[in-house]
């Protein structure tokens, strides 16, 4: 999250110094709007921090398909807050959207109950950092836990299970010696159910917010390039990200170099990508339409995973997945259709009037 926000202020930076000289550097230093955009790096900060905890409880594929019915939910807030009105046909597609994910979360295929954590995920999770509980179970032996599932929740979860530790370095020492002997693991959420969901609605509340905020800020300074907007976006998320990270690990900043590779370096250009490319579309559609883009996406990193990871094909899976791209399409073509509407109800009175004038 720190190098993230400091790539987006300190890269806005420069890049407005290069592009646009003197003048566009002024503009990203313009105290009033960083007050202006506080409230949605605040949210965003907020929402970042709840994701952890939600994640714990939820695992993360479910916690993510869980967070997409952020697009319903604005659609609401905008039409109670803003009055931005949607077509029968816009509102049909929104409900189809949001019943398929939370059906698609029901559909993910089911983990085995000892699955074999691989070597790039133990490291995955050593470099990660949390606060992981770790329960381990060897092959010739049974689980340290005990699972109570419910039909209508994340498949891989221990309930009530004694935790061999909550702390970082036994829980690294603990995934060493599983790896060791060619143990299984199984990583038993942190949080209750609970506070995940808690977690989830803030999320998905405060996100909404953001979003919605956010549009209305940037087509209101339309002037303001994407680079300006950018920084001011996430320099109080900077800010905030720098201060708890120092209140961590006080003046040893030697720490933020450590762990370092060619796949880290990618994955955070591709998460600064992602962040340039959220203002444009907010500043030329809306935060319904942002939301439909995530969905997309999600289907397209599916189809990757089959292409070049090699995944099995789950048949209902991937048919409810073709059914939110069709969702998707329906309420864009809805949207044009309408907009299209609207234009010639514009230019039938733009008619009468001429008439009347002539009358």
């Amino acid at each position: 999250m720190l190098f993230e926000t400091g790539t987006y202020v300190i890269g806005s930076l420069v890049a407005a110094l290069l592009l646009g000289g003197t003048p566009q550097l002024k503009q990203c230093l313009n105290p009033r709007k960083y007050l202006l955009f506080m409230p949605v790096s605040l949210a965003f900060l907020a929402g970042n921090f709840l994701a952890y905890i939600a994640v714990g409880g939820l695992g993360v594929s479910q916690f993510f398909l869980l967070s997409q019915l952020r697009v319903a939910l604005s659609a609401v807030v905008l039409r109670i807050w803003k009055g931005v009105k949607q077509s029968s046909v816009e509102w049909i597609a929104l409900l189809q959207l949001s019943v398929g994910l939370i059906v698609l979360i029901q559909l993910q295929p089911a983990e085995p109950a000892n699955a074999q954590i691989s070597h790039s995920d133990t490291e995955a999770l050593k470099c990660s950092g949390a606060d992981t509980s770790i329960a381990l179970m060897t092959i010739n032996h049974h689980s340290m836990c005990w699972r109570k599932p419910y039909p209508w929740l994340p498949k891989k979860m221990c309930w009530g299970a004694p935790q061999p530790s909550n702390h970082t370095a036994e829980a690294k020492m603990a995934l060493d010696d599983a790896a060791a002997v060619g143990a299984e693991v199984m990583i038993a959420p942190d949080e209750g159910l609970l506070n995940a969901f808690l977690a989830l609605a803030g999320i998905l509340l405060s996100s909404t917010f953001a979003f919605i905020y956010m549009e209305a800020q940037l087509k209101k300074n339309q002037s303001d390039s994407c680079i300006v907007s950018l920084h001011h976006l996430n320099f109080f998320g900077g800010v905030a990200s720098f201060g708890l990270y120092a209140f961590r690990v006080g003046t040893n900043f030697g720490k933020l170099l450590e762990g370092w590779n060619l796949g880290t370096l990618g994955y955070l250009m591709l998460c600064v990508s992602r962040g340039v490319m959220c203002p444009v579309v907010l500043k030329f559609f809306d935060s319904v339409v942002k939301g439909l883009t995530d969905i997309a996406a999600m289907v397209c990193v599916c189809i990757l995973q089959i292409a070049v990871d090699g995944k099995p094909i789950h048949g209902p899976t991937v048919g409810l997945q073709l059914v939110l791209v069709l969702s998707v399409a329906m309420y864009l073509s809805a949207r044009s259709l309408a907009a299209e509407a609207d234009m010639a109800k514009d230019e039938v009175k733009a008619a009468h009037a001429k008439l009347d004038k002539v009358s």
